[in-house]
C-alpha cells in the first residue's frame, strides 16, 4: 500500500457511495488509498469517478469512440506507472478489444501492433505523460492527428489526456497509490521523496 501524509478515512465513517468505490478498488488491486483520502472530500471524487467519466466515456456527447479513448487511458497509466490505473484499465483496455500482444507493447508501439490511427493517439499520450515536461504539440504530430481525427477530436482526445495525467500527477505524488513495479519511469526515492 502506498504511504501517504494525508489522513485515511475509515470506510465506517465514508459516505456509502465512497464505500462501494472503496471495497472495488480493494477487490480490483488490493490498495484504495485514493477513495481513503478523498473520502475527506467526497464532492471532489465524485467528481472525478462520476461526472468526468459520465462525461468523456458517453459516447452520445463525445466524438472520439471509446475504445480510442482507453488505449490513450492504457498509455497514460501504463507510462505514469499508477499500479491502482492500470488494475482497472488493462482489463478494461482488454474488454475493448485490445490484445495482450498489443498491451505488452505499450512501451514500444511499432506498425506490427498498432494501426497508424492508434500509433497517433499513443504518440499524443506520451507527450502527456509526466516524465515529458517540454510537452508542446508538433506540426508533425498535429499533421499525424488530423490524418485520422477532426481538430474537435484532437482536443477532446488532448482534454482527456490533460485530466489523467494532472490525477495521475496528484495521486502518485501525494502517495494515495502505489507505483507500478513495471512502470518506466524512476521509482520514488526516499532520500529526494521524488
Amino acid at each position: 500500500m502506498a504511504e501517504t501524509l494525508f489522513t485515511r478515512v475509515p470506510r465506517a465513517d465514508m459516505p456509502a457511495a465512497l464505500q462501494s468505490n472503496y471495497d472495488m478498488a480493494l477487490a480490483q488491486v488490493g490498495e484504495g488509498g485514493t477513495v481513503e483520502v478523498f473520502a475527506q472530500r467526497p464532492d471532489l471524487y465524485r467528481f472525478y469517478a462520476t461526472d468526468f467519466y459520465a462525461l468523456v466515456w458517453d459516447e452520445t456527447r463525445m466524438e472520439v469512440d471509446n475504445r480510442t479513448k482507453e488505449l490513450l487511458r492504457l498509455k497514460l497509466s501504463k507510462e505514469n506507472g499508477c499500479l491502482v490505473c492500470n488494475g482497472f484499465n488493462v482489463p478494461s483496455a482488454l474488454a475493448a478489444g485490445y490484445t495482450s500482444a498489443q498491451i505488452e507493447h505499450i512501451y514500444d508501439p511499432t506498425p506490427e501492433h498498432f494501426s497508424e490511427r492508434e500509433l497517433a493517439v499513443l504518440a499524443l499520450a506520451s507527450e502527456f505523460e509526466i516524465a515529458n515536461g517540454q510537452f508542446e504539440l508538433s506540426p508533425a504530430l498535429f499533421d499525424r492527428l488530423r490524418a485520422h481525427f477532426s481538430e474537435p477530436q484532437i482536443l477532446e482526445l488532448a482534454f482527456l489526456a490533460t485530466f489523467l495525467s494532472a490525477w495521475a500527477r496528484l495521486t502518485i505524488g501525494f502517495g494515495l497509490v502505489s507505483r507500478d513495479p513495471t512502470c518506466p519511469m524512476p521509482q520514488p526515492s526516499a532520500a529526494t521523496g521524488i
